[in-house]
């Protein structure tokens, strides 16, 4: 599914370059922080109506529908973020998801896209 964005690239769900450089705008753009629900905390979590919010306003995403495929596809095919309890998919609701530390998959990915754009994916 491709989508133009404000900034005149195609964006592609399917395309891991795409989905890479989304999620890496997610977790710098995305509000992380403790937050409390029925009496419990949840350390450093982001809501996934915030998610979708930035995925629109940053330009990634022109609809809610879309934001919400375009998280879906990041949070599975990367395991990038989770739910808190992992008792949900990502949702653009009150339901609060964590960045997952360590993630090999993704830094993977990423390594290897740096790898066939010779070092100019960071910095593009």
């Amino acid at each position: 599914m491709q989508q133009q964005t404000s900034l005149g690239t195609r964006f592609d769900v399917n395309n891991d370059e795409h989905l890479a450089r989304a999620a890496i705008s997610l977790k710098r753009g995305v509000p992380v922080r403790d937050r409390r629900y029925h009496l419990v905390t949840f350390k450093q979590c982001f809501v996934g109506r915030q998610a979708v919010d930035f995925l629109i306003n940053s330009g990634l995403s022109k609809s809610r529908k879309h934001a919400v495929t375009l998280a879906s596809a990041i949070m599975s095919k990367f395991e990038f973020f989770e739910h808190v309890t992992q008792d949900h998919g990502f949702k653009d609701g009150y339901k609060f998801y964590h960045f997952l530390s360590g993630n090999d998959l993704f830094a993977e990915k990423v390594r290897s896209l740096n790898r066939k754009s010779h070092g100019k994916f960071w910095g593009g």
